[in-house]
């Protein structure tokens, strides 16, 4: 599959009309602040106008500067369907160790989580995603039209429509205990976790 972007000569991002999303189609792009690599795509595949598309945006992710893609998508739309479509309106890389990092995504549904697994060889493997808040309760069910991560703060702030911006502090403590549920498989469904979330 040809790619929506490649990283140029110097780390610069080429962007080119081809691939899983094209640009014309691109609603966010996120580039991993420890891996330039290594970055994620969120739009529409198919033919026509973002209103005609009928909720049905993708997440697509490179760990090779995008010589391959993977369909990110996975369970988001059903994670999110009992509240709205998942429109997919932001993404945010946030690194937890080396090859591994929290794909976060703003959606109509508040803010989902991804634990992405890549190689030096430029796989990746990409785990549920997960509401951030879904255990704790910290964050609303709103729509997330931006997201930021600030590597030296270690914060992600979330703009949204409606209840202003808040900031996730120690995010990456916060996602790596997302990735350590996941690892737990469902025996942490149950459990709580503690978000550090402020309204700003």
């Amino acid at each position: 599959m040809s790619a929506c972007g490649r990283a140029g000569r110097g780390g610069g991002l080429t962007l080119e009309n081809s691939g899983p999303v094209s640009h014309g189609k691109t609603v966010s792009l996120a580039v991993s602040p420890t891996d330039p690599g290594t970055f994620a795509v969120t739009g529409w595949p198919g033919p026509g106008p973002l209103h005609a598309n009928g909720g049905n945006e993708e997440i697509w992710l490179t760990a090779d500067a995008g010589e391959t893609w993977v369909n990110a998508t996975l369970n988001l739309r059903a994670a999110i369907a009992p509240a709205a479509r998942a429109r997919p309106s932001a993404l945010a890389f946030v690194p937890l160790q080396p090859y591994t990092s929290g794909l976060l995504c703003g959606t109509t549904a508040g803010v989902f989580v991804s634990i992405v697994r890549t190689s030096a060889e430029g796989t990746a493997e990409v785990s549920p995603w997960t509401r951030l808040g879904e255990y704790d309760g910290g964050f609303p069910l709103v729509l997330v039209g931006d997201l930021v991560y600030n590597l030296l703060q270690d914060t992600v702030t979330a703009a949204t429509l409606g209840r202003g911006a808040w900031v996730l502090e120690q995010a990456s403590k916060v996602i790596g205990a997302v990735d350590r549920n996941h690892l737990r498989s469902s025996r942490a469904a149950g459990g709580r976790r503690a978000a550090a979330l402020r309204g700003e």
